[in-house]
């Protein structure tokens, strides 16, 4: 298969095969550490490409995303407390409003250049930090 000039091998066809074989294998076998460490791997894995993409293609040095990463978890954690919506379903919406706050303030951040890029999704991320440490409710 030709894409643009690139040949794509069966290796690279085979990799989302494994990924889902090894994502179910995990979920099957009942054992509390491999699932965790699985998790672990998925995570920093999806972590790695969205830093890749900012960084990577975009040519930013963000330093916000444990920001959003803690926005999507303190919804789902409340939804689950507060209003005992299923944790499966609340990390959907709390991926979701990550989402629809990071495009928000990405409109906002993406305008800078440089240091002042850094600096300020820094400075995003220390406002929320602040915010979820002081709120009392």
């Amino acid at each position: 298969m030709n894409m643009r000039g690139r040949k794509f091998g069966l290796s690279e066809f085979m990799y989302p095969v494994f990924v889902v074989t090894v994502f179910v294998a995990g979920v099957l076998s009942g054992d509390a550490f491999l699932q965790d460490t699985l998790i672990m791997i998925f995570f920093w894995a999806a972590t790695a490409g969205a830093w890749n993409l900012i960084g990577g293609y975009g040519g930013q040095f963000a330093l916000g995303h444990a920001a959003f990463l803690g926005i999507g978890a303190y919804t789902s954690t409340i939804l689950y407390v507060q209003l005992g919506v299923s944790p499966w379903l609340g990390l959907i919406l709390g991926g979701a409003l990550a989402a629809i706050i990071a495009t928000f303030l990405g409109v906002v951040t993406i305008r800078l250049k440089g240091p002042y890029f850094a600096l300020g999704t820094l400075a995003i991320g220390q406002v929320l930090q602040i915010i979820a440490v002081n709120w009392k409710s």
